[in-house]
């Protein structure tokens, strides 16, 4: 017997479409999930390593500038890092880029001019070799004014320009919801239609 004319116990009528139909849906699914990979994961995928000043630090003087460092070598034609203040300011001195005095070409340096007290959010887009990018953003405090704000909790979001954006949980979970919802609304409308045959 082949395949698309097995025959259901309960209700006589082949299954074969049906599970052509489930098929079909697993791997519709499949391949929305594959889909929601984020691009960093196929690749190699930048990563902060360390900066300085670290992230989230508390300090007491102003920095003369700031370097973060990363996993792999960095373009030096594309990768940036820039330092905004509370009001979304940039306050660098506009020459942030790989630094060229690391051998490895893995770090980002910019130089800054004084800073007031407040919070600072650095913007880093580190660019490898291939091409591959990423982006991201940490804060910093300087003066004891900072240092009470970040004791009450304020975070790099708080900052003007810095959004965390949609959790890529909440993306997965959405459109699980809608495969699921449209997987079982086409299976439904297939067994009414067999049904009313």
């Amino acid at each position: 017997m082949k395949r698309n004319q097995l025959i259901s116990k309960t209700t006589g009528q082949s299954i074969g479409p049906f599970l052509n139909m489930l098929y079909l849906s697993i791997n519709l699914v499949i391949l929305c999930l594959i889909a929601l990979i984020p691009r960093p994961v196929w690749a190699h995928g930048v990563e902060l390593l360390r900066s300085d000043p670290p992230v989230g630090a508390v300090l007491t003087a102003p920095p003369k500038r700031v370097t973060a460092w990363f996993n792999e070598e960095l373009q030096s034609g594309e990768s940036t890092l820039k330092v905004f203040d509370k009001d979304g300011m940039q306050v660098d001195q506009g020459n942030g880029g790989v630094d060229l005095n690391d051998p490895q070409h893995a770090s980002l340096v910019v130089d800054l001019p004084v800073l007031a007290e407040g919070a600072y959010r650095v913007e880093w887009r580190a660019v490898l070799l291939d091409g591959d990018a990423s982006d991201g953003e940490f804060t910093f405090y300087v003066g004891a004014l900072a240092a009470t704000k970040s004791a009450t909790g304020m975070q790099s979001g708080d900052l003007p320009g810095s959004s965390p954006g949609v959790s890529r949980g909440w993306m997965f979970a959405i459109a699980t919801i809608l495969v699921i919802g449209l997987t079982g609304g086409i299976m439904l409308r297939f067994r009414k239609q067999r049904t009313s045959r």
